[in-house]
Order: structure tokens, then C-alpha cells, then sequence
């Protein structure tokens, strides 16, 4: 049996650009991953197959999750049909920005590889990742990365200091694909993603800060989210902004005591907070 952790991840600032002729976007973006995390399990199983049981009812088994998806690739990679059986524990609210499918994918590739014993070169393990998602390859290997292409040609970054986080998952979802098409009608706004690079180079948090911008703000589809962040601001978080193309958004505090103060007072209507001491 393998077991694993899929960690989450926010975007230390996100600049979406125009459509490409394979259908993705050119993006920009540092990932940094949170300890937020989903757990799976994988065990052998006899007569083939692939199956998944998770906590939540709602999630679908099949070819619509990316974790069988993932199994399907790893195993046409290895030229092999095996039988696996697979337990996803989710964590990690969906719909949010937070790459919790993404990383349940990767999670998937790296658990697979360990336990039917396969060393697949890592050029090979991230175009397989890539096939499943842009966001995937970076959760081969988590930490701190500047990302651009689709987001799958990454740059390790020195790795920062655990950020005190608030984390809110407003009780809504946004759909990637309707944010995409509204990015799409009215562009993706200044590219200022060098200036974060630099800032988590010399791992200047207060830098990282005051450049934090994301493409997808200016499409929002629901005002509530800009809500939060300027609600994350008020109760003094040096930084706040949405990550991925939401509806979660984060802010940057100085302190773990200071997160919780704020998220304490920000508890409300349904949605969920997750602060940095608290998700371990």
C-alpha cells in the first residue's frame, strides 16, 4: 500500500494572457504550496481495473476524476494493465483556485510509480502530468515556483518562510472555463509577475505584498469575493488576493496570532476559513 499527501497551493500573483493556437492561455505566476491537504491511499488489486472511493458522495469515480485519469496515464505509460484501488480523502474545497485536483493527480503519478515499483525519468513523469493538467507538473514537486507557458515550464525558487495565511472559501464556486472566456473579452491587465519573483528571491514578504495582482480579479463573477479580500485587508493582512481563477482568496499576515484574530472575526454566512497554524 502506498498513502500519500496532495498539498494545495495558492498564486503568489497570477497574469493571464491571450489564447493560444493549442487552446491554453500564456500565464505567469509563482505557485507556493499550502499545508492544506487531501489524503489518498492506493492498494493493489487483483483482475484489473481502477477503483476509487472517496468521502464525499459528490465527487464523481470515474474518467471525470483526474486521480483515475492520472492511473489511466500512468499505466499506459508503463505499457502495463494493473489493478489498483484507491481511497481520496478530500480536504481541499473544490471549485476554490487551490489545485486540489491538480495535486491529487500528481499525488496519484508519484504513489503509482511507488508502489508497482516503476522509475519513470522525470521528463517522461512531467509530460505526463502536463497531459493531465497545467497545473500538474508543479505538484511533482511543490515548494516555491515561477511558472510560465500554460504553467508547465517551471523555475525553482528559493524556498520561503511558512506564511501566516488566511485561506476563505466563499460558499460559492467559479467555473475555470466561464473565467477563462470572460479573460478572453477584456485581457488580462499589467504583467508585474517579475516584480514578485524578485521579492520571493531575496524572500522579501513585505515585497511580495505590495505587488500580489491577479488577471482574474478584474472578471470577477461574483462581488463577494472582492469582499473578502478587502475584509482580509481591513482586519491587516499586508497582502491579500485571489488565487487561481477562485472563488478562494488568501491574505498574508505577519504573525500565526494575527491570521486567527482575523479570522475569528471574519467567520460568516457559510463560507470557510483555513488559517496557517491550523492546517497541519
Amino acid at each position: 500500500m502506498a498513502r500519500v499527501k496532495a498539498r494545495a497551493k495558492i498564486n503568489l500573483g497570477l497574469w493571464v494572457g491571450g489564447k493560444r493556437a493549442d487552446g491554453y492561455h500564456d500565464l505567469e505566476t509563482v505557485f507556493y504550496e499550502v499545508n492544506l491537504f487531501d489524503e489518498l491511499s492506493f492498494e493493489k488489486k487483483d483482475g484489473g481495473g481502477i477503483g476509487i472511493i472517496t468521502n464525499k458522495p459528490e465527487i464523481p469515480t470515474d474518467e471525470r476524476n483526474l486521480v483515475y485519469r492520472a492511473a489511466m496515464a500512468f499505466f499506459e505509460e508503463i505499457g502495463e494493465r494493473r489493478g489498483v484501488s484507491i481511497e481520496l480523502v478530500k480536504n481541499i474545497p473544490e471549485q476554490a483556485g487551490l489545485g486540489g485536483g491538480s495535486s491529487d493527480a500528481a499525488a496519484a503519478l508519484l504513489a503509482l510509480c511507488e508502489l508497482f515499483e516503476k522509475e519513470i525519468p522525470k521528463e517522461r513523469l512531467l509530460a505526463v502530468a502536463a497531459k493531465l493538467g497545467a497545473d500538474v507538473p508543479f505538484f511533482l514537486y511543490g515548494g516555491t515556483a515561477h511558472a510560465v507557458g500554460i504553467g508547465e515550464v517551471l523555475t525553482p525558487l528559493p524556498p520561503l518562510p511558512p506564511l501566516p495565511l488566511v485561506i476563505v472559501k466563499p460558499d460559492f464556486g467559479i467555473s475555470t472555463k466561464e473565467a477563462f472566456l470572460r479573460i478572453d473579452k477584456n485581457g488580462g491587465g499589467e504583467n508585474i509577475m517579475q516584480n514578485v519573483v524578485q521579492a520571493v528571491q531575496k524572500c522579501d514578504i513585505s515585497g511580495i505584498c505590495q505587488n500580489i495582482r491577479n488577471s482574474f480579479e478584474s472578471v470577477l463573477m461574483n462581488p463577494r469575493i472582492m469582499e473578502f479580500k478587502e475584509a482580509l485587508l481591513r482586519e491587516g493582512a499586508m497582502g491579500a488576493a485571489m488565487t487561481g481563477s477562485g472563488s478562494a482568496v488568501f491574505g498574508i499576515f505577519d504573525s500565526d496570532k494575527a491570521a486567527r484574530q482575523a479570522a475569528g472575526k471574519l467567520k460568516s454566512d457559510g463560507s470557510v476559513f483555513y488559517v496557517s497554524s491550523d492546517i497541519q
